[in-house]
């Protein structure tokens, strides 16, 4: 078994992935889940969410 180091910069993000989120001079850090986990106040969003489309997020 080998562990990998994440890409700085996904093409994509997958399950579990956490991102930053910048809207003007604040910055929210998410991470995509589950649609059964998603909390938005708690910082997580569900990988069909339309946010996290837009990276392109898939079940995969």
């Amino acid at each position: 078994m080998e562990v990998l180091e994440p890409s700085p910069e996904p093409a994509s993000v997958r399950f579990g992935t956490h991102v930053s989120i910048k809207r003007g001079s604040q910055v929210r850090d998410i991470r995509i889940v589950g649609e059964d986990e998603a909390d938005p106040s708690a910082g997580t969003i569900a990988w069909t969410s339309p946010l996290a489309r837009t990276r392109r997020c898939g079940p995969w």
